[in-house]
């Protein structure tokens, strides 16, 4: 198998497991405002996104820090599921 095959193979692998990793929690969106309104404009601009565990805590996360300030807590229960 030339080099070039074995890249082109090995290409899907490295692109699914880059996709990987866990999500940040509401609480670590709440303390990183910057890194929290990227994300939450990535959400809101991707519908299929919408629906990880990251975009539910970095939006869950942006409607606390608007409705009750970033000084509140709310006892909910963060999503820690991976990426897909």
């Amino acid at each position: 198998m030339t080099a070039m095959k074995k890249i082109v193979c090995l290409l899907p692998l490295f692109a699914a497991l880059a996709a990987c990793g866990e999500a940040n929690t509401k609480e670590w969106y709440m303390q990183h405002d910057k890194e929290r309104a990227v994300r939450v404009a990535e959400c809101r601009n991707d519908a299929k996104e919408q629906v990880s565990a990251d975009c539910q805590n970095a939006l869950a996360a942006e409607a606390q820090v608007v409705t009750m300030g970033k000084g509140q807590s709310d006892y909910s229960i963060d999503l820690k599921l991976d990426k897909k």
